[in-house]
């Protein structure tokens, strides 16, 4: 199967643009002044901020399926790779988050905590990507299928939808992983990348890569986009009827925000695909996000390494001030978000002159 070099920067250039949206919404200059639509939802419900993440699992899974079909390998080397690919990306997670403690407390493994953005990642890719090399991609939109359902069972009999300790992905997380290795953001021990969540975003990573399987089974550019624009909308309108039972929620990754994220990101994609396809001023207008998009998961770490060290070296406050000083609160905290963006995007050029693409 021949991959067409205008779906890879269509990938590129939207994973870029998730990569520029994450940078900026995780990185305000105060988080008492956020505009409302870079905030998350508070439990159920979907802000823009909420599609971030998600969409990036989504291009996950399709450059998956991209990448396996250019590399005709033997299923044991792709499966070692695989593995290994899990382990780093889990590893650089939990690097980071024991940077993150040491910085502020004394050296104490025992109150890390385990889970975290880059650890959801890690399982997701390493689950969807074993499913992806021993099924048949006919089946799985049933494995999908299946996951999902037996996930919103489980929801709806282990009070799922409800913020508290009570709750069935808290409760498999308070036993498995202690509270002290957990989130506590929301005043109690609750992580929205938790153990049992990992089921919905193996799904969602699996299904972003059986819809780049669909839609290259056609060779014209009207074609893919029509394969990726009906199932996509498809997918929308079937999580908003289903929200009223299953509501759509990022904390649990509940099977209707698998559903409405991955439809919204895959008609995004079929955009920037017609959007490239406009010339050669659109690719020069869409050239940034493309170089960002080359090395995601170094602009992630990159932008977590810039954060704590604006902190640690008592940076982030004066240079918030100095930005409140001409501008209103607001303002100056998306700027200071802006300005971590751009130092990301400048080692993302620096990357891309040297021809460097971070591989792990």
């Amino acid at each position: 199967m021949q991959v067409s070099n205008q779906r890879i920067v269509a990938v590129d250039v939207l994973r870029g643009l998730t990569i520029f949206c994450m940078v900026m919404v995780n990185n305000p200059g105060s988080w008492g002044k956020v505009y409302a639509p870079l905030c998350h939802a508070h439990f159920n419900g979907l802000t823009p901020t909420d599609l971030v993440f998600p969409f990036f699992m989504c291009l996950m899974g399709f450059s998956m399926y991209l990448s396996l079909a250019r590399k005709r390998l033997d299923v044991g080397v792709q499966t070692r790779r695989i593995l290994r690919r899990t382990a780093l990306i889990f590893l650089f997670g939990l690097l980071i988050n024991a940077l993150s403690h040491t910085m502020w407390h004394p050296l104490n493994p025992h109150e890390w905590r385990i889970l975290g953005v880059l650890q959801r990642l890690a399982l997701a890719y390493g689950g969807a990507g074993l499913l992806l090399l021993w099924l048949k991609p006919r089946r799985a939109p049933w494995v999908i299928v299946a996951l999902l359902a037996a996930y919103s069972l489980m929801l709806l009999l282990g009070q799922g939808y409800e913020l508290s300790a009570e709750n069935i992905v808290c409760r498999v997380d308070l036993a498995l992983l202690g509270e002290s290795h957990m989130y506590h953001g929301e005043g109690f021990a609750f992580d929205p990348e938790g153990l049992l969540s990992t089921i919905p975003s193996v799904a969602h990573v699996l299904l972003g890569a059986w819809l780049a399987h669909w839609s290259l089974a056609e060779e014209s550019l009207a074609s893919r986009m029509l394969r990726l624009l009906i199932p996509g909308f498809l997918l929308v309108a079937a999580a908003w009827l289903l929200s009223y039972g299953l509501p759509i929620n990022k904390k649990i990754w509940s099977p209707t925000f698998v559903m409405v994220t991955c439809g919204a990101c895959i008609c995004m994609l079929a955009v920037v695909m017609k959007w490239l396809d406009m010339g050669n001023r659109s690719t020069r207008l869409a050239e940034p996000l493309r170089v960002m998009g080359m090395n995601p998961m170094l602009m992630f770490v990159a932008s977590d390494l810039i954060a704590l060290f604006m902190s640690y070296w008592n940076l982030h406050g004066p240079v918030y001030a100095f930005l409140q000083s001409f501008m209103g609160d607001y303002q100056a905290s998306l700027a200071y978000a802006l300005c971590n963006v751009a130092a990301c995007m400048g080692v993302a050029y620096g990357l891309h002159r040297r021809g460097i693409v971070f591989s792990v």
